[in-house]
């Protein structure tokens, strides 16, 4: 069966550009790379963010990653001691942590699950490569919807939990939230695993998709930006900050 091809919009490029964008972000903004570099990554990662059209994350994660990189800033300057070292550490890797999950949200919301599969079908990747992907990319958005239902169930309760309850009361929270949230992804699990049995997933056979992965304006963009992060990293140059 020959699958139809639908047009894919502009602003979502290849599955394989967007795997390749997440681990070059990865790479840089975890590894012994300057300021500078993690300021251009991050130029990158909230430009892509910015095609979503979803301002609440967007603004959500850039408000995160300037709170602690300035935090840094002005912690590493004020002066030594134990204890501003301990918090410029944690400032440190909260922005680059920070930069991280803000591109993996990106690519979870610019990927499906049958678009990467067949994608990753296109390179050949093997099945124990392709399967696992496929369904951790299912699961992001079980968990997402899982997670909102505990809590709709606990406000109708009458117990509502806010950050300050979750941080002040952690065995609690623990009771409340992440036990019956990890006995539903439980399930969910499973119900994931039977789905992809049935629908052959791991076969011999290749899936078929009705969006074809093809490269586009956007994954040239994307591909240069990459190419442009890897040349930064590896040169002196530095921001005059």
């Amino acid at each position: 069966m020959t699958p139809i091809p639908e047009p894919r919009p502009l602003s979502r490029p290849d599955p394989r550009t967007v795997l390749l964008t997440l681990l070059t972000v990865n790479a840089l903004a975890l590894g012994a790379t300057t300021r500078t570099v993690e300021i251009a990554a991050a130029v990158v990662v909230f430009t892509a963010l910015a095609t979503l059209r979803r301002p609440k994350p967007f603004f959500g994660f850039l408000i995160f990653w300037l709170f602690f990189v300035f935090g840094y800033e002005i912690i590493i300057n004020a002066g030594a001691s134990t204890t501003l070292a301990l918090l410029s550490g944690i400032g440190y890797w909260l922005s680059r942590f920070g930069l991280v999950i803000a591109a993996a949200y990106w690519a979870v919301s610019s990927i499906r699950p049958t678009e990467l599969i067949d994608a990753l079908k296109r390179l050949h990747a093997p099945n124990f490569l392709v399967v696992p992907l496929a369904v951790v990319f299912r699961m992001f958005p079980v968990i997402a919807t899982e997670a909102r239902a505990v809590v709709d169930a606990m406000t109708l309760r009458g117990i509502r939990p806010t950050g300050w309850s979750m941080m002040a009361h952690p065995l609690r929270t623990a009771e409340l939230i992440v036990i019956p949230l990890l006995t539903t992804v439980v399930r969910a699990g499973d119900e994931l695993a039977a789905a992809a049995m049935i629908r052959g997933l791991g076969g011999p056979r290749k899936p078929t998709s009705i969006m074809q992965p093809r490269f586009r304006p956007v994954d040239a963009v994307l591909i240069l930006a990459v190419i442009a992060l890897i040349i930064l990293a590896q040169s002196d140059w530095e921001l005059p900050l």
